[in-house]
């Protein structure tokens, strides 16, 4: 079981409900609906909450999050399942990615060591947040990357619909 504080809730796992629901709605390239997307996200917050006090590692808390989210994502936001899955598995991977280059990023430059990082729950939740900007940065570029290589489709077929082509 994980301990958490609800500074881990507002400052974590809610932001990354968010991004990630996000993230599917840009990904899969349907039109973002606001009330499916804060109803899923909230829901996928509460469910990875539930899943922190379940018994055992934190490989088993991500698999366990992936299949609601999965789920989520099929059932609220009317995702494909292929993409869903495949987009929650790239999501995850991000995440655990970034933090990895977080930790990296903290161990060498500011010199802080592991026992320092995971001594204070709520120092570890704060130290992890470059890590969620981290994502941010890579999902925005992806996005704009995407939008940009979507435009230069519009052009070649003369302003028709693009998802066709895509």
């Amino acid at each position: 079981m994980i301990n958490f504080t609800w500074l881990d809730i507002t400052l974590r796992i809610l932001p990354e409900s968010l991004l990630l629901i996000w993230c599917m709605y840009i990904f899969s390239n349907k039109r973002l609906n606001l009330y499916k997307w804060l109803i899923s996200s909230v829901l996928i917050c509460f469910l990875f909450t539930i899943s922190r006090f379940m018994i055992g590692s934190y490989i088993v808390h991500v698999i366990f999050n992936i299949v609601f989210s999965t789920i989520v994502c099929i059932r609220i936001n009317k995702i494909n399942i292929h993409k869903a899955i495949s987009l929650n598995i790239v999501y995850f991977l991000l995440t655990l990615i970034a933090e990895n280059i977080n930790f990296i990023i903290l161990c060498s430059f500011f010199n802080l060591n592991y026992d320092e990082i995971s001594y204070s729950r709520s120092l570890k939740t704060i130290y992890g947040l470059p890590s969620f900007i981290i994502i941010v940065i890579i999902i925005f570029l992806s996005y704009k990357f995407k939008f940009r290589k979507s435009n230069k489709n519009c052009a070649k077929f003369n302003n028709k619909d693009v998802d066709n082509y895509v």
